[in-house]
């Protein structure tokens, strides 16, 4: 069993030399398996132990602290302190718990003692609950690794009985109110029963599986950025449907369909602005991307003169000046006081808004001044709009209007400028 938790250490790059590992530790044989493991292949490892509050834990708390005293070893008991009702709940205190505990002793990794009949049992409760997520526990995920993924229980209980190793049991493992501990006692053995090689088969191919997650986490933008829709329709059209359909799961908890993939992929020959509904979220089509809209709640505030406010990661200021300036730039507007209709607004965009821009006759939407900026759609709401009573007399940043310009019978010069973080 050594040398095939060596074997997936290397080949998913699990472990480097030196790497310090506090192991999830439930004194059950894989965590106990996995201890005993790393310590055999000198990788320096610590224990924690969580406990649920579910049940008088004892007798597992010791023997945590036996395997520590022997092996020479640092043992962490830790308590989950918050009402988790469902086991997702517990799930999450628990790698919270380890999460912390890893960042604040400085540990490289934290180990998980999940095996292959664990992978199994996880892929047919997703295959049984009609889950479109139904994926592979993946050996490594930022800094939980899972050396044992390709071991089976069954030779979990070899190793250990060979090593002469104690571990307890959980006795809800054998409760069949569970849907786990049903497949593992009724479905498994069926399938292996009509094909003893099921492990080895299962085993190869979600291998295969794991590396076709790695080329779509290649093509899939981690940032935020988007899709980018040029790189999409370099690949065929199964290819598309795959890229997309990891895309939204990785975003959103909504587990798209057929339809909703279909919607999003029409996207990819749909005019910029475009969007089409997923959950409840929104995607967009901007420009030459595919992204999740984020869109600023609206707002209107009046700007006091002098004054200031706050919007966002930025404000707008204002005023009152004598002397005229000599030089303008973007982000700096000046208008005569006199002329403006107070008093002054500081606003979102609305879908509609025009401006009569300095230098122009006429009108013109805002919506045109975006698309020629090519300033995305989730941006747009995010660029204060400055009004008086009457009308909008600056786009901060980007255009002026025409209203209230400085002349020779100017008196008072309202200045009012943006600044962002």
């Amino acid at each position: 069993m050594i040398d095939k938790v060596l074997q997936t250490i290397r080949d998913f790059e699990l472990l480097k030399p030196g790497d310090r590992i506090l192991i999830g530790f439930s004194a059950g044989p894989d965590s106990v398996a996995l201890l005993s493991v790393l310590m055999e292949l000198r990788f320096p490892t610590d224990i924690c132990y969580v406990d649920h509050g579910l049940r008088p834990v004892q007798p597992e708390i010791k023997l945590c602290e036996e395997y520590a005293k022997r092996y020479g070893i640092r043992c962490y008991i830790e308590r989950i302190r918050i009402e988790a009702k469902s086991e997702d709940q517990l799930r999450r205190a628990r790698y919270g718990i380890l999460n912390r505990i890893s960042q604040k002793g400085g540990y490289d990794c934290i180990g998980i003692g999940h095996n292959l009949n664990d992978q199994i049992e996880t892929i047919i409760i997703n295959i049984i609950r009609g889950s479109t997520r139904i994926r592979p526990i993946p050996p490594k995920r930022e800094k939980i690794i899972r050396p044992l993924i390709e071991v089976t229980k069954d030779e979990i209980l070899r190793y250990l009985k060979g090593k002469k190793l104690t571990y307890m049991k959980d006795p809800t493992n054998e409760l069949p109110v569970y849907t786990r501990n049903v497949i593992r006692k009724e479905v498994v053995p069926i399938l292996l029963k009509l094909n003893p090689g099921f492990y080895k088969q299962l085993r190869d191919n979600i291998r295969i599986w794991l590396n076709d997650e790695g080329l779509l986490d290649a093509i899939i933008p981690q940032s935020g950025k988007g899709l980018d829709i040029g790189k999409i329709k370099t690949y065929n059209l199964p290819m598309r449907r795959r890229i997309i359909r990891k895309w939204l799961v990785e975003n959103t908890s909504t587990l798209p369909n057929h339809n909703t993939i279909d919607r999003v992929m029409s996207l990819t020959s749909a005019q910029s602005g475009r969007m089409v509904p997923v959950g409840r979220r929104w995607v967009i089509r901007e420009f030459d991307r595919i992204r999740f809209l984020t869109k600023t709640e609206p707002y209107k505030v009046e700007l006091t003169i002098p004054g200031m406010v706050q919007i966002g990661r930025g404000q707008i200021a204002c005023e009152v000046i004598t002397e005229r300036p000599s030089r303008f730039d973007d982000d700096v507007a000046y208008f005569d006081l006199n002329q403006l209709n107070l008093p002054l607004y500081v606003r979102s965009w609305r879908s509609g808004d025009w401006i009569k821009p300095f230098g122009m006759v006429g009108k013109k939407k805002l919506k045109e001044i975006w698309n020629e900026r090519r300033i995305p759609y989730h941006l747009r709401y995010q660029i204060p709009i400055l009004t008086d009573k009457s009308e909008i007399i600056w786009i901060a940043g980007i255009r002026r209007g025409r209203k209230a310009p400085l002349t020779e019978k100017t008196k008072q010069i309202l200045k009012v400028w943006h600044e962002t973080e």
